[in-house]
């Protein structure tokens, strides 16, 4: 007998759909050539082609292309299920309670030459690994600042830098990119963004930010993709698995004193949230106060200045959190390590 077949229910509704979405591709070429060709000059039949399915015909084709290409071969498989396959065992597997994986980044340093462009480099086949044999129903990416080092942050910050904050985007936004597009291979991706104190340029804008800068690049190179990157400067809120958190790049180190534990309580109750995530301090920690998850990310750029200041060394990492249906402090939380 040969490997068995794993058909879960979320897999035969992924068939259904797959299928549905190819009995509309001729609709939606049919309409894109009528478009094109200048036949519905008043945009009539195109109108209300996005009305019905919330794209334009172009848009759909797209998104339809490799769906069509992969049909025949799906069908077969149905086909084969129908019949019993005399060669395979097919099972049913019960649906999944559901599950997110919530993939932290931040504190890149992105500018010295400190090796994190080879770490970020190998980071979606970590994180593929990590998540091998789960059944995803999405990948919530937080980049919560100091992707890129910036300049002029600190005295004597020029002479560690090998690249200015123009080069230091273009050199980070290429490896975001390449790992968005991987991980979108194993379930659909939400992106938000917020900004860190080394994007900051002084005496303009808050919104003069070079890490804010940074996601309206990888957002507008993304939305071919269908794929939008939701930033701000200093917090978001997101809501995942049905419970709400707020991502930032700065927090205390710790919430052990009774100053620091009402700061997270504060942003935390004003948001309404059950968890929080934050960057910063260069080394990772899960931990919980009041029944809330607080995350503290790792960072790419390993030792450094910082972490000797800080006295606290650690391998470089980020984290990667399994959000399910149950309370926020028994999410599961693996950190993603590296030699360095």
């Amino acid at each position: 007998m040969g490997t068995p077949r794993r058909w879960t229910e979320e897999r035969l509704e992924r068939l259904k759909r797959l299928l549905d979405i190819h009995g509309r591709y001729d609709l939606a070429l049919e309409t894109l050539r009528a478009v094109t060709g200048e036949r519905l000059s008043q945009g009539g039949g195109s109108d209300a082609f996005r009305g019905r399915y919330g794209l334009t015909p172009g848009e759909y084709v797209r998104q339809c292309a490799t769906a069509a290409d992969a049909v025949p071969t799906v069908q077969e498989q149905i086909e084969e299920w129908r019949k019993g396959a005399p060669t395979e065992e097919i099972r049913i597997i019960p649906k999944s309670d559901g599950l997110s994986a919530i993939l932290l980044l931040s504190d890149w340093h992105v500018g010295p030459d400190n090796g994190v462009i080879n770490r970020a480099s190998q980071l979606a086949s970590r994180v593929a690994s990590a998540l091998q044999d789960r059944e995803l129903d999405e990948i919530v990416v937080c980049m919560i600042g100091d992707i890129v080092d910036g300049e002029g942050i600190f005295s004597g910050q020029e002479i560690a830098l090998r690249a200015g904050a123009g080069e230091q985007l273009k050199i980070a936004v290429h490896p975001l990119y390449l790992m968005v597009r991987q991980l979108a291979k194993i379930a659909p991706v939400r992106i938000f963004g917020v900004a860190g104190n080394h994007g900051r340029s002084k005496k303009q804008s808050p919104w003069a930010n070079w890490d804010y800068a940074l996601y309206q690049i990888l957002d507008g190179m993304l939305r071919e993709e269908g794929i939008s990157v939701t930033s701000d400067i200093s917090q978001l809120s997101l809501v995942v698995r049905g419970r709400k958190g707020i991502i930032r790049h700065w927090a205390p180190v710790q919430c052990e004193t009774a100053a620091q534990a009402r700061r997270f309580g504060d942003w935390l109750h004003n948001a309404k949230a059950e968890w929080i995530a934050h960057g910063h301090w260069h080394h990772w920690s899960a931990s919980s106060r009041n029944r809330k998850l607080i995350l503290r990310n790792g960072c790419l750029c390993g030792d450094n200045d910082f972490a000797e200041e800080l006295g606290y060394t650690a391998a470089p990492s980020q984290l990667l959190v399994m959000a399910t249906d149950g309370p926020c402090t028994s999410w599961p939380v693996i950190p993603i390590e590296f030699d360095g």
